[in-house]
């Protein structure tokens, strides 16, 4: 029976007390009053937000259109590569202590239309590339000074083929005429492959 009286349970009813309403309503006073003084400080510019004045509006909108601007100098050109296959295998003079040198390239550009004139004048670049390594030193190409020069030949003797043929295309499609520097190009030349044997 000892149970029974420690299980019973409080069945009276409370009151229900007005001081947590009031409580309650207090605190939601004070915190919408504080949200909208410092509602009105951050629009009128005293706390560091909004803007107070026509000049500041003006500088606004200067420095938005030149950030338009950059964002507009920064676009970022998908690059398209260009695989050079078969590898270029050439012979060192006898003097060297390497037999052969062989290299795989890409070529790098920002439009597909290169891509498309490198394809349609490939006999005459692999001509001028095998030419140029042909020409090489041993002594010269094992450097890293070397490789860097041999690739801005290679990359040169392949803009004089690409640029012009690219003008003339572009041309065909324009009423104006069209400038040197405007004509997409060849980028960059990578080795992908690099042996010496």
């Amino acid at each position: 029976m000892a149970d029974e009286d420690e299980l019973e349970l409080d069945t009276s009813k409370q009151k229900s007390g007005g001081k947590g309403k009031l409580i309650m309503i207090l605190v939601l006073v004070v915190l919408l009053t504080s949200g909208s003084v410092i509602a009105v400080l951050y629009f009128t510019g005293n706390l560091g937000g909004g803007s107070s004045s026509s000049g500041d509006v003006e500088e606004a909108k200067e420095s938005s259109s030149s950030e338009e601007q950059e964002a507009k100098e920064l676009v970022v050109k998908p690059a398209f590569y260009y695989d050079l296959q078969p590898a270029f295998v050439v012979n060192f003079e006898k003097q060297s202590s390497a037999a052969y040198l062989q290299i795989e390239m890409q070529l790098m550009s920002y439009d597909q239309a290169v891509n498309d004139q490198i394809t349609k004048h490939m006999p005459v670049i692999r001509n001028n590339i095998i030419l140029i390594l042909s020409a090489q030193k041993y002594d010269v190409v094992k450097t890293r000074k070397g490789k860097e020069q041999l690739q801005a030949e290679v990359l040169e003797a392949v803009k004089v083929i690409i640029g012009p043929a690219m003008k003339d295309a572009l041309q065909k499609d324009s009423d104006e005429e069209i400038k040197d520097k405007d004509v997409p190009n060849v980028e960059q030349v990578y080795f992908t492959s690099f042996i010496m044997q």
